[in-house]
């Protein structure tokens, strides 16, 4: 593996400390004497509330007739200000309040270069001053939420357990709290340096295609919340889950027959655990990752596509029948979830051949499927994980067609819900070559989206990718997991930053494998504490490595440390998940929509406080609930950080103070962590016959047994609600209280408001009272019909 920071390039050429300045169409160019055969140039221009900055080297000289000694533009839209001064050359962005958010650093080139031997790759240096003291985002960071002091690389690296630096979702993008973010757009090496030798400046390395010498930068404006929309919406469209994906979901790679899947999902329901999904890692053949293992079936050429028919599954097999398992998973009210790798697999010297996927490796290599090396002979990754294997090439339109021909019966005539598209990170030479034209240096990164945006394709609405490995745009892509832990408490906490840090890099939908999924089980402190934190994430998930005994299901879990907590804990929060589904998809929803991330840093909703900054072990999930969880081994306490508002305790819904203010010791046992809702928050939540919160909701599937809507105050301002069967219920607060209504009801026959606060109901409905929790408060139910919904009621309050 060549990192961009060991590669060998020539002499470090720097812009002239002068330079000429242009003013054209709202394009405000610096042009640099002359570097040997280059000519070096920035533009900037503001477009879109963001200022554009454009470094490059260019043939000629740009024509200007009189040079000004100093220019200044500014956004119509912000105020903000970008004053140049030409000698000695420096700029400055300037804020409408007059703060210097970033400028060209002091004593220092702000343009460098190297031009690399060889016709190799360029590599771009850049020096600026900068206003901030905190860097957040980065893609998914492991190590710290704030990178400052730190020197992030964009390199996707496939690092099994203790991540650190490295990652598997880099994004050549940040936030800060200064008031600005900054994307350097390119797929290529970036190396951000922010433990600088001077103060209050950073270093951008960035690797150039050779021919094409330029670099575009965009400086975004605006609060945390701001930019990470800003960036997220200029980099691709958010794809909304179905609503399906935010319920439990369970896995294990040891169930490697249908007869261990049959019996994991019988405990499960025996043991009353509810699950929305199911994913099975190990259920194809070791070779073509498309045949169901020991099916057989006649050779085929490579470019046939099977159907079911064709295979025979014995009936002693580790598969006898795929699709009576896939309609019993459907029947429960699940979804199946099936594993992925983009390779074409070399197969050891003790794994047995396997004609049809000789046959599909010749045909792939004579038509062109497969990532070449520039020589073009087909490139095999080097080392580690499928070392020796090809690469399928997702550029070349017509290797995607073949690649999913032969899968498409997994979706036709099985109705698989969706792929867990593992790998990806398999790029390790910058010589490579791609069908559309690309070399490795530019696909380093991009490949593994590549891939997942065309399984994405492939699979279609409703369904949905489960991915390792992203870069800019991942957004668009439905979810990602945090890859590979140890179980530990250690790595748990690092998992947290990583969720943080990804949805401040733009991509809302995440989530991690409970406790860790490798080597030894987790203690059960681990793993329920691990269970708490993963209950108020996007995604909810167990998953292990290894043989069965280091299964982590909850019962396997109970087994084997004999603590015998573990299975009711796991049931109260699975059940806890399938009654916050309703607020959970809206959530979804709004995140969606506003390209706002669903596990939120604190600064993403209360950037006026200062502490929202500097926590990091604290999160907002959705837009109404605070989550505290405990990361320490043998904790039963914690500092938590309210902030502005006023806040109830969620599982006694008993007012816990008003913020911004620090609880040095907030009580957390091993069988709740500290969770408030915002005060003023309406909750809707899907209940059972029992109206108590973690109790069953009595159906399989995601419908609703009781929508429930817990109004703890007026709210500040309208609130809708929304679902994908087709309910959109608006609540909007007046001078009398609280006007409900439903634009459209969907499937809903009735709703029940859960009010906190005493009040009169003139509404005709039949009134009761419900316990939240145990331990907790009561609530006043009021049970109303869909037609007095659609008509419209006042609830005082």
């Amino acid at each position: 593996m060549t990192y961009r920071d060991e590669s060998q390039v020539c002499a470090e050429h720097e812009c002239g400390s002068s330079a000429r300045l242009h003013l054209a169409g709202g394009v405000l160019a610096v042009q640099f004497d002359a570097v040997g055969p280059y000519v070096p140039r920035i533009e900037f221009c503001f477009r879109d509330r963001c200022l554009h900055m454009v470094h490059s080297l260019e043939k000629e000289s740009m024509g200007v007739g009189n040079p000004e000694a100093c220019i200044g533009i500014v956004d119509p839209d912000t105020g903000v200000k970008l004053e140049v001064e030409s000698d000695p050359f420096g700029f400055a962005l300037v804020s409408a309040d007059g703060r210097t958010l970033l400028h060209s650093a002091p004593g220092q080139p702000h343009f460098m270069f190297h031009p690399a031997p060889e016709g190799g790759a360029f590599q771009f240096t850049l020096n600026l001053g900068s206003s901030a003291s905190d860097h957040y985002g980065f893609g998914e960071r492991f190590d710290s939420l704030d990178q400052n002091g730190l020197n992030p690389d964009v390199c996707v690296v496939n690092q099994y357990c203790k991540q650190g630096h490295r990652t598997y979702i880099p994004m050549p993008f940040f936030v800060t709290e200064a008031g600005y973010g900054m994307h350097v757009v390119t797929d290529r090496y970036v190396r951000f340096g922010l433990a600088p030798r001077l103060p209050g400046t950073m270093v951008i390395e960035a690797q150039i295609d050779p021919g094409r010498p330029s670099l575009q930068s965009t400086v975004f404006l605006g609060t945390p919340a701001d930019i990470v929309r800003a960036y997220s919406r200029s980099t691709g469209v958010t794809a909304l889950p179905p609503k399906w994906a935010f319920g439990p979901w369970m896995s294990g790679n040891a169930w490697n027959t249908q007869r261990e899947v049959e019996e994991q999902l019988r405990l499960s329901d025996e043991l009353g655990l509810p699950a929305t999904v199911v994913v099975i890692e190990a259920w194809s053949d070791e070779a073509t990752f498309y045949v169901w293992n020991d099916a057989q079936h006649a050779p085929e050429p490579g470019d046939h596509a099977f159907q079911l028919d064709e295979f025979t599954f014995p009936a002693e097999g580790k598969w006898p029948d795929p699709k009576a398992l896939a309609d019993r998973v459907h029947d429960s009210g699940m979804k199946l979830v099936l594993w992925q790798i983009p390779v074409l697999k070399r197969l050891a010297a003790h794994e047995p051949r396997c004609a049809q996927h000789e046959r599909d490796e010749e045909h792939a290599i004579a038509r062109g499927y497969v990532v070449r090396n520039a020589d073009g002979t087909p490139y095999r990754i080097p080392d580690g994980w499928f070392a020796g294997s090809l690469l399928l090439d997702f550029t070349n339109p017509e290797a995607a067609r073949w690649w999913f021909g032969k899968r498409r019966y997994l979706i036709d005539q099985l109705g698989v819900d969706g792929f867990k598209t593992d790998g990806g990170e398999f790029i390790f030479d910058d010589r490579v070559a791609f069908w559309d034209g690309r070399d490795g240096a530019s696909m380093r990164n991009r490949y593994a989206m590549t891939y997942i945006e065309a399984y994405r394709d492939f699979a279609g609405p409703g369904r949905i990718t489960f991915s390792r490995a992203g870069h800019v745009g991942a957004q668009s892509s439905g979810l990602f997991w945090a890859g590979d832990q140890e179980s530990s408490f250690a790595e748990s906490r690092a998992v947290l930053t990583a969720g943080l840090s990804i949805g401040l890099s733009g991509v809302p939908f995440w989530g991690f494998d409970m406790a860790g999924l490798s080597g030894e089980i987790p203690t059960a402190e681990l793993f329920i504490r691990a269970l708490e934190m993963a209950a108020f994430s996007p995604v909810m998930q167990y998953h292990s490595d290894g043989p069965a005994a280091w299964d982590r299901t909850p019962w396997n879990i109970a087994a084997r440390t004999g603590d015998e907590r573990v299975v009711p804990t796991y049931r109260s929060y699975a059940n806890l998940r399938m009654n916050l589904l309703p607020y959970i998809y809206n959530e979804a929803v709004n995140s969606a929509k506003s390209a706002e991330p669903l596990m939120r840093a604190p600064m993403i909703d209360f950037p006026d406080d200062p502490a929202s900054f500097s926590i990091d072990d604290q999160y907002m999930f959705g837009r109404d609930l605070l989550v505290a969880p405990m990361l320490h081994e043998h904790r039963y306490e914690r500092p938590v950080h309210l902030p502005p508002g006023r806040w109830l305790d969620f599982w006694t819904l008993e007012e816990t103070g008003a913020g911004p203010c620090t609880i040095p010791s907030y009580p957390g046992d091993v069988e709740r962590i500290p969770v408030f809702i915002r005060k003023g928050a309406i909750l809707p939540i899907n209940l059972g016959d029992s109206m108590h919160l973690g109790s069953p909701t009595g159906v399989r599937g995601v419908e609703y047994r009781n929508l429930s809507f817990l109004v703890t105050g007026t709210p500040a301002q309208e609130w809708i609600f929304t679902d994908d069967e087709g309910a959109r219920i608006r609540f909007s607060p007046n001078d009398d209280g609280l006007h409900i209504i439903a634009d459209a009801v969907g499937t809903l026959r009735h709703v029940h408001l859960l009010v906190l606060e005493s009040g009169r109901c003139q509404c005709a409905s039949r009134r009761s009272r419900a316990v939240w929790a145990t331990g907790g408060s009561e609530a006043r139910v009021v049970r109303c019909g869909i037609e007095s919904l659609m008509q419209g009621i006042l609830l005082p309050l």
